[in-house]
């Protein structure tokens, strides 16, 4: 019996360990592949977190393109935006594996007024086709009005500086503001956090404080061209030369059916959406031309053309306003509170200013200038209706002409206030 009892035993021990050994492969199949798939996310989360991008953070309030390319509207935007990729490339070598991510904040009704002091009306008309041309340039730049909170760029920069700077995936953050020491402690303590070999310093001016870029010690980089190279003077208390906004504006002609298209698709912070009518072809200054019926608009502006208030040749100086003004949508570009100074914004030379009564300070894009001009070509020049000699000539900022021309329907009834010889002859 116990003959037979042995190898019964040793086939169930066989038994029992080949299926104990198919266990253990089966298991160590499982954690094999648990093992591989433990891997493949290993390597996935390092890609990750492998540094892929170059984050740059500009402060628009104090690094300004240059105002010709501001000027120069949706074209200067996106070529400003290809000079400022060339330049980080030229600085960084090629990089395709890193895309490049800009962020620039800035207060573009701050901007377009002190464009405006400083006697840039075509920059100033033009910046937020600027703004859309740069956003267009690549899917990740991104220039971002804040609005005109004091220090509202600041703060953002401040929250993306922190949040990036931090990140596995920044590879290099390129820092444009340096104009200022408003920046230095923030960037101070990311040095001192181990950090600072991420940080580069994007110089704007050809003379930045020395006790930025010394405090920092920190590799620059600079994109001759692009910005301003030195700081705007500041639109204080300080009188400025205010030439009309239009200078050097061809505005279109009385008889153009279509007012020029303007490049400024976002209206102005802290206005409403809602703008002011405008005419959009000659048939509204008919109508501006009826309203003046036989009575005229002296009333509210003497159009003699030789006034007190009528400009003087050469550069003259204002008395500037605190604050910008914005248009209230409700009212006529024409009967604004305070009004418009009709010579200020239309005349070639400006307005004599010191004495004047009318506001300055509006700011207008290209629509409303035009709309504003053909309502008072609409209104008679009084030398010309008296039919004498105008000494504003073509550059008067009143009409020479009827709007209606031959067409005046008020001249048939004897109401038309345009009474002159010729003044409704082509």
């Amino acid at each position: 019996m116990e003959s037979q009892s042995d190898p019964e035993q040793a086939a169930e021990l066989l038994e029992e360990d080949l299926i104990s050994r198919d266990r253990d492969k089966a298991l160590i199949s499982d954690l094999q592949a648990h093992n591989t798939a433990l891997k493949a996310e290993r390597d996935l989360l390092k890609e990750s977190q492998r540094p892929s991008h170059i984050i740059v953070l500009i402060d628009g309030d104090g690094v300004i393109f240059e105002i010709d390319r501001i000027a120069q509207g949706h074209v200067g935007g996106m070529q400003a935006g290809k000079d400022l990729s060339a330049g980080l490339e030229s600085h960084f070598g090629s990089t395709p594996h890193r895309p490049l991510l800009v962020y620039i904040f800035l207060n573009t009704w701050g901007l377009r007024y002190k464009l405006g002091k400083l006697g840039r009306s075509d920059a100033q008309r033009n910046l937020y086709g600027f703004v859309v041309g740069f956003n267009e340039a690549a899917t990740g730049f991104m220039m971002v009005d804040v609005g005109r909170n004091k220090e509202a760029a600041d703060g953002k920069i401040k929250v993306l500086l922190e949040k990036e700077i931090c990140s596995p995936q920044t590879e290099f953050l390129v820092f444009g503001g340096c104009h200022d020491s408003g920046y230095i402690s923030e960037l101070n303590t990311h040095i001192t956090r181990g950090l600072g070999h991420k940080l580069r310093l994007l110089q704007a001016y050809d003379e930045p404080p020395v006790y930025v870029i010394g405090a920092l010690k920190l590799p620059i980089i600079q994109i001759p061209g692009l910005f301003v190279p030195e700081k705007l003077p500041e639109t204080g208390s300080t009188p400025w030369v205010s030439p009309a906004p239009n200078s050097g504006l061809s505005l279109p002609p009385v008889d153009d059916d279509t007012l020029p298209p303007s490049l400024s698709p976002l209206p102005p912070m802290g206005s409403p959406k809602t703008s002011p009518k405008v005419p959009s072809s000659r048939r509204t200054s008919f109508a501006d031309h009826r309203r003046n019926g036989s009575s005229g608009s002296g009333a509210r502006f003497n159009n003699s053309g030789s006034t007190h208030n009528s400009p003087a040749s050469g550069s003259l100086l204002l008395q500037p306003s605190s604050v910008p003004r914005d248009i209230d949508p409700s009212r006529e570009l024409w009967n604004q509170d305070p009004r418009l100074c009709i010579f200020h914004y239309l005349a070639h030379v400006g307005c004599k200013g010191k004495f004047c009564r009318d506001s300055h300070d509006y700011i207008l894009n290209d629509e409303q200038l035009a709309a504003f001009r053909e309502h008072f070509l609409a209104i008679p020049c009084k030398s010309i209706n008296d039919n004498k000699k105008c000494s504003n000539g073509k550059r008067c900022v009143f009409g020479h002409k009827c709007p209606a021309l031959g067409n005046c329907a008020l001249l048939q009834e004897g109401k038309c206030s345009f009474k002159g010889d010729g003044m409704h002859t082509q």
